[in-house]
Order: C-alpha cells, then sequence, then structure tokens
C-alpha cells in the first residue's frame, strides 16, 4: 500500500513524502480492519518503517565520493537505520511481549541485507531461472539463513525479560 501511495505521489506531484505515504497507509488498514489497530505487528512495523524511511532521507546526500567512501557511508547508514528501527519498535516489544531481544539490532542489520540480496537474486531468476538451476546452488545457502534465524530467536539465550516498573519506565523514555 505504502509503495503505490508512494508512487501516486510522485505522479501526481512530482515529489514524494514517505512519512505521509506510510501514514495514508496505516489510516487505510485502519479503516479497512478496525480491530488492526490492537495489533502489535502493524505498529512494530509501522514504527519501524517509519525509522527506515526518516533516517534514510536524512542520511542520504547527492554527492561524489570514491569506492571506498560509499561503502564506509553504506554500512554506516545501515547501522544507524538499524538502531533507529530497532529503537522505535522497542516500547511495544517490550509491553507487548513482556521481553526484548537482546540480538534484534544485529539480526535487523543481518537479515535486511540478506533481504537485500534475495531481491537481486530473485530479479536475476526472474530473467535466468529456467536457463540456470540456481534453486539447487542456493538451497545450502537458505538452510544456513533458517539456522540462523533459528539460533536467533532461540527464547533462553536472546530475551531479556521486562518484568520490573523501572524497566518499563527507563524502556519508554528510552524509546521517546
Amino acid at each position: 500500500i505504502m509503495v503505490l501511495i508512494y508512487s501516486a505521489l510522485f505522479l501526481l506531484s512530482q515529489t514524494s513524502d514517505s512519512p505521509t505515504s506510510l501514514a495514508i497507509s496505516v489510516a487505510l488498514i485502519i479503516i479497512a480492519t478496525p480491530y488492526s489497530v490492537y495489533d502489535a505487528a502493524l505498529w512494530l512495523s509501522a514504527l519501524a518503517t517509519f525509522g527506515i524511511v526518516t533516517t534514510t532521507e536524512l542520511w542520504e546526500k547527492k554527492r561524489d565520493m570514491s569506492a571506498l567512501r560509499k561503502a564506509v557511508d553504506y554500512v554506516g547508514s545501515s547501522l544507524f537505520v538499524t538502531f533507529v528501527a530497532t529503537s522505535g519498535t522497542l516500547a511495544i516489544t517490550a509491553f507487548v511481549f513482556g521481553a526484548t531481544s537482546l540480538l534484534a539490532a544485529p539480526a535487523t542489520l543481518i537479515f535486511s541485507v540478506i533481504c537485500e540480496l534475495v531481491l537481486y537474486v530473485g530479479s536475476f531468476m526472474l530473467i535466468l531461472g529456467d536457463i540456470i538451476p540456481i534453486g539447487k546452488i542456493l538451497a545450502p545457502l537458505c538452510e544456513l539463513i533458517y539456522d540462523l534465524a533459528s539460533i536467533m530467536s532461540e527464547p533462553d539465550i536472546v530475551y531479556l525479560q521486562i518484568d520490573s516498573v523501572l524497566m518499563k519506565i527507563l524502556i519508554l523514555i528510552y524509546t521517546i
């Protein structure tokens, strides 16, 4: 929904506004399914997306840079966006689930890079998928990603229980 609104705004006014597109998308979802206002997944997605689009827009600068500087800038912006997205969802995660993941930021960073690679590989497969059996080539990688996700979501290792009122207040202050 957000991409459609973003595209429509660009086509109609020759500009694009990600926060507005996100707000309209969330409003449409709530109008279509009013009970979704109580859905933690909607708010986690909306807040993480808000953090990503606002920090990405602030970080991006149109300037000439060397390849090394572009790589360093890409890593720096990825770390910053991951930190903001994780911070923005911390309070909801703590209050809804009663715990927070100690690996949320590293997992977000790792899996965002993997998702970007999957998008490129998927585009490649659309073009040459019938010629090159890339699915068989990537099967071990898919298993590795699944194993990594399983390890990073192991409750005994990863999650910090949020039991005290003081901890909840500190998390709320930090998120704001």
